[in-house]
Parts: structure tokens; C-alpha cells; sequence
């Protein structure tokens, strides 16, 4: 309450300063909070996303974000001239493939991920046959 007590005097100040306003001896200890909160205004701020639709704010290009673009464009030609220069040529490339897969050091990308998935699929869902599934039936079987 000390800063609501601060704030309408520093408002009944300078409302006293304005020669039409005038404050009565009997309401001094009183607060008017209508009087001081009509008094400052309020900070209005724009409704919705600003940064996007149709009146939306635009950023300021500052010089931060040119030096990043510019570090960016510069990464990325460096990786293209790294990929443009490989380390094997096309004839070593060509087999290379095939030797790995045989010595067991490389294992096809998709084979791996199939072995994967089907791995976690058993984990939620185990195997069951049809006799495990069907014999529930089979128990109000009787012989005659």
C-alpha cells in the first residue's frame, strides 16, 4: 500500500500544478484511485502475433544478423567445396560397397532399421498363434 500512497501523492502534485484541478482539506487522507489511475495511462500494446499476418511488425536487420548470414553463406561454401573434391574416386567408390558388406564391417542402412523396428514391435507385441488365441473356446467343451 506504501507505493499506491507514494503514487497518488507524486498524481495529486502534478494534478495541483494544472490550475483546474483542485483538492478539498476533507479528502487529503483519502485516496482517489480513479484520479490516479486515470491519470497514467496505460502502455497499450498490440493485440495478436506481431510478427506475423497482415500489419505485422517487421525486425530490424541489424548488423549481428549480417554478420551471422554472411558466416552461414561461408560454412556452406565450404561444405559444397568439401563435397564437390571427394576422397575416392567413382572406380574405388564403385565396389567398395560390396567388399564391406561381404568382410561384415558395413551393414545396409535399411536392413539395420528393419531389424530395429521389428525389434521394438516384438517388444509390444509378442508373437501368439492361432491355437493360444482360439483356446479359450475349447474350455466349456466337455466329452461324451
Amino acid at each position: 500500500m506504501k507505493w499506491l500512497k507514494y503514487i497518488f501523492s507524486i498524481a495529486v502534485t502534478k494534478l495541483r500544478a494544472q490550475s483546474n484541478f483542485k483538492v478539498k482539506d476533507s479528502s487529503v487522507g483519502k485516496m482517489r484511485l480513479t484520479c490516479v489511475l486515470g491519470y497514467f495511462k496505460r502502455y497499450k500494446s498490440v493485440g495478436g502475433q506481431t510478427f506475423s499476418g497482415k500489419n505485422k511488425v517487421l525486425r530490424r536487420v541489424e548488423n549481428t544478423h549480417k554478420a551471422t548470414a554472411v558466416k552461414n553463406l561461408l560454412q556452406n561454401a565450404r561444405n559444397i567445396e568439401i563435397l564437390n573434391k571427394p576422397y575416392l574416386t567413382k572406380e574405388e567408390e564403385h565396389g567398395s560397397g560390396r567388399i564391406l558388406k561381404k568382410a561384415g564391417l558395413k551393414e545396409d542402412y535399411v536392413t539395420k532399421m528393419k531389424k530395429l523396428n521389428e525389434e521394438k514391435w516384438l517388444q509390444k507385441r509378442p508373437h501368439y498363434s492361432i491355437e493360444s488365441h482360439l483356446e479359450q473356446l475349447n474350455v466349456l467343451k466337455k466329452w461324451e
